[in-house]
């Protein structure tokens, strides 16, 4: 009896898939195209905002402990730079 009503049986599951699953599968696949549609641009936003963040970061983890050698070379620059045996002219 199975196999008889076989055809009958895909027809009508068929039937009912295109009639009543079909508009909510529909529906469902619009709703997550709107909701991509809001929220990748934010994503991107926060995703520049957390790259920016981070290169500052690693940037400042590099070049704070390069911080004393800056002072100190500006200190020898300031007390050197006034000095004659730092001038390339020949004194005259």
């Amino acid at each position: 009896m199975g196999l008889l009503l076989l055809p009958f049986t895909l027809a009508f599951g068929l039937l009912f898939a295109v009639v009543f699953v079909l508009p909510f599968m529909l529906l469902r696949a619009a709703l997550k195209l709107l909701t991509a549609l809001f929220v990748l641009p934010l994503m991107v936003i926060v995703g520049c905002v957390v790259l920016l963040a981070v290169g500052l970061a690693f940037s400042l983890a590099i070049l704070a402990p390069l911080a004393p050698f800056v002072v100190v070379a500006v200190l020898v620059y300031a007390l050197m730079r006034r000095s004659p045996a730092a001038s390339a002219r020949p004194s005259s």
